[in-house]
């Protein structure tokens, strides 16, 4: 299997956005006189199948987010339902590795391996960061969560629905608003015919019972991904 390695040399601004029905619908026939789709939302439909069909990749670069003090250095393997997760740098306890699927996480941490169906809430507990992990698989190649990809749970089902998505000329999305986090695409890498993010920019949305101090104070994540690999080397996933 061939490699493909796509560096932050040379980059891609976001271009200027226009907003979309979301989530995208079938292409329609214009032959039975419907309103045919416009071409930036064809464009996206094009796209997502091509992402949805990357099974394999990696990405290398850093994040920050609210609480930390400076940005941390990040590496994620992504190989079908496994994942491997590296988180290095000023966590305050040194590097976290998380390494499973999403029913079953294996977290390795100062000498210890805890196991948890929620890493989110391990990161939180842990470090007072929140990264959301089971999104970022696809909030990270550019896509929304798949509805289909969380527990059939009405009251769940209705918080991974997209709102607010928003396309560029080319069909590229640049913004959208899923499970509570504002996800914005900054600026996209130019070298891959996929053009993959370079820049991301998640803001949780604050909870309508969310406390004063919490709503003043919004969590956000700002990712700055230097390296993509397609597809990289799969994983060694041991629950």
């Amino acid at each position: 299997m061939t490699m493909g390695v796509l560096s932050a040399c040379a980059t891609q601004p976001v271009q200027e956005s226009v907003s979309v029905i979301a989530p995208p619908a079938p292409a329609i026939d214009a032959t039975n006189g419907a309103e045919p789709l416009s071409a930036q939302a064809l464009a996206w439909q094009n796209r997502q199948t091509q992402l949805k069909m990357l099974l394999q990749w990696g990405l290398s670069g850093r994040f920050s987010a609210t609480g930390m003090p400076l940005s941390a250095n990040l590496q994620w393997t992504q190989a079908g339902e496994q994942f491997l997760v590296r988180l290095s740098g000023p966590l305050g306890l040194g590097a976290v590795q998380l390494v499973g699927t999403p029913s079953q996480v294996v977290v390795s941490a100062n000498g210890q391996q805890y196991y948890t169906q929620e890493p989110e809430a391990f990161l939180q507990h842990s470090y007072n960061i929140r990264l959301p992990i089971t999104a970022l698989r696809y909030w990270a190649v550019g896509v929304p969560q798949p509805v289909s990809d969380t527990p059939l749970v009405d009251t769940i089902a209705a918080a991974m629905l997209v709102s607010d998505l928003q396309l560029d000329s080319v069909g590229r999305v640049t913004h959208f608003v899923q499970n509570g986090w504002q996800v914005s695409y900054e600026e996209y890498q130019d070298e891959s015919t996929l053009a993959m993010p370079r820049r991301i920019l998640l803001v949780q949305m604050a909870s309508p019972v969310a406390t004063e101090a919490a709503a003043a104070l919004p969590t956000k994540v700002k990712l700055l991904i230097e390296q993509w690999t397609l597809p990289p080397t799969a994983p060694e996933v041991r629950l």
